[in-house]
């Protein structure tokens, strides 16, 4: 009879058939080459609508399985709750964090990781809001403040804001908060005993959801 192959034969990277068939072989040097391009588990680019995903695997799950991945790469930004049918299968929600999606976490063109977990996918990676814009805060004087704000689109209050600017802001405290849905709002304080000039450049603000 044929060998079969043992689980560590795949670790010495010999030859072997498959249980009692005499036709089939199987070469670990071509099935680890397989799983590190990762064909399986690629869906691309999905069909459907922003927020009502479909993909398609090939060859096809028998059925969704916990631990089961997929990699998309979504066409359009999402904007709510989002789900993904695989294969014709039922549509089945996304989460992140075990939480519905709200905005913005699929990206155009950003390569999304799904893991399902047995009732729903969960997304692995998420993308921020962004918004830039150009900004000149003149001069700040001591005890000071200023305001600005900038619109980003999908923004509610409780999230997380991280910004930076081209121009030089040692010696002031600022602050980025989300003051409105789709607003932020950005606070210079000047306490260091002068006024302070941080010079004009681009504002970019970059915000994460607060699951």
């Amino acid at each position: 009879d044929p060998p079969v192959i043992p689980a560590t034969a795949f670790a010495s990277r010999s030859v072997g058939t498959i249980g009692t068939s005499t036709t089939t072989i199987v070469s670990p040097d071509v099935m680890a080459q397989a799983v590190q391009e990762g064909g399986w588990s690629w869906g691309g680019a999905p069909g459907g609508t922003a927020n009502a995903l479909t993909a398609a695997l090939s060859p096809a799950p028998a059925s969704l399985t916990a631990g089961m991945r997929i990699t998309l790469v979504p066409t359009a930004q999402s904007t709510g709750p989002v789900t993904l049918a695989l294969n014709g299968g039922a549509a089945t929600a996304i989460q992140y964090n075990g939480a519905p999606l709200i905005y913005g976490e699929l990206s155009t063109g950003c390569p999304a990781q799904l893991l399902y977990d047995g009732a729903h996918w969960q997304l692995l990676n998420t993308q921020p809001l962004e918004a830039s814009m150009s900004w000149n805060p003149g001069t700040i004087s001591n005890g000071g403040q200023l305001n600005q704000t900038i619109a980003v689109a999908g923004a509610q209050n409780g999230d997380y804001v991280d910004w930076d600017h081209t121009g030089n802001w040692t010696g002031l405290q600022v602050t980025a908060t989300v003051v409105s849905a789709g607003l932020v709002s950005i606070q210079v304080n000047a306490n260091s005993g002068v006024g302070l000039t941080p010079g004009a450049g681009t504002l970019h603000v970059r915000v994460r959801h607060h699951i």
